[in-house]
């Protein structure tokens, strides 16, 4: 009888183990935004000569066209693109 239980237990454990974990929900988070971008939106469309004037907290990339620019992201960095025209076009993070 308790050859019967322990073998029980055994085949039990063993099955158990073989039983595949469920699967995760996958989770996508957008990480948040951390540079000024979003409080300078009121910026676009405006002469590009109003940055002359304006001090940042944070590390700002001006780009106009034609500029080189590095890949690498820096979710911190604000990017001001400036139009053909010096008019602020887009503002973003990276």
């Amino acid at each position: 009888m308790r050859l019967r239980v322990l073998w029980a237990l055994g085949m039990t454990s063993a099955l158990a183990a073989c039983v595949p974990p469920p699967p995760m929900a996958e989770v996508l988070v957008e990480p948040p935004e951390i540079c000024a971008g979003a409080g300078l939106t009121d910026l676009i469309g405006k002469s590009a000569k109003v940055l002359e004037t304006m001090r940042f907290g944070a590390e700002v990339r001006i780009l106009r066209p034609g500029d080189m620019m590095t890949m690498d992201y820096n979710p911190e960095r604000t990017n001001i693109m400036i139009d053909d025209k010096n008019i602020i076009a887009t503002i973003t993070c990276g």
